[in-house]
């Protein structure tokens, strides 16, 4: 077995560190649209394992694109928004993954919704390590938001020990995906341009 040694070690240590801090910024993350359509396909196809067989593609898809360590940082049009309910720690992105597909003849009933959820100390699920967890002065920002209202801020996707993917849970009777992270700021989006 040969060693790397020299320069090939270091581009070999620099790609180990830079890798795994990927980063989606300048449009909303991009969710890939076959695995959506793969997870409406299955939700109305008949057969059990068909539907079954076109979710696990969906989530090796979205296993490949939701990588741990992924930053995400809207800019342009795309802001996160704060869900509807003051005590969830859930997000989305606004304009949504897969929304520029209206074009197309719109979102299907059968889209998955897609949320992020951030963790605390005081409230994070088994599989969530400490050291993924939301601070507590972040966390407070988020709860100090009005629902449904849009908000500028960084997340870093984070491994999730009991999901589908590792960094996302499916939920099939609710058809969504959670998308579980570790929200490093939040600021208000300002109104207008």
């Amino acid at each position: 077995m040969r060693h790397l040694q020299g320069p090939a070690f270091a581009v070999a240590l620099a790609a180990l560190v830079i890798l795994p801090c990927r980063q989606a910024s300048g449009a909303c993350l991009e969710i890939p649209k076959d695995a959506l359509l793969l997870i409406e396909k299955s939700r109305t196809e008949s057969c059990a394992l068909c539907a079954r067989q076109f979710r696990k593609e969906a989530f090796a898809i979205l296993d490949a694109a939701l990588a741990p360590g992924t930053q995400i940082v809207p800019a342009g049009p795309c802001v996160f928004e704060k869900g509807a309910s003051p005590d969830v720690q859930e997000f989305t992105l606004s304009p949504a993954p897969g929304e520029d597909g209206k074009a197309e003849g719109g979102a299907s009933e059968h889209a998955p919704e897609v949320v992020f959820v951030f963790h605390t100390r005081a409230r994070r699920l088994v599989g969530i390590p400490e050291r993924e967890c939301t601070a507590d002065e972040v966390a407070a920002a988020f709860r100090g938001l009005a629902p449904k209202s849009g908000f500028r801020g960084r997340a870093r996707l984070v491994r999730f020990a009991y999901g589908e993917g590792r960094t996302f849970t499916y939920l099939v009777k609710e058809n969504r995906i959670v998308i579980h992270c570790r929200l490093e700021e939040v600021s208000p989006a300002k109104a207008g341009p």
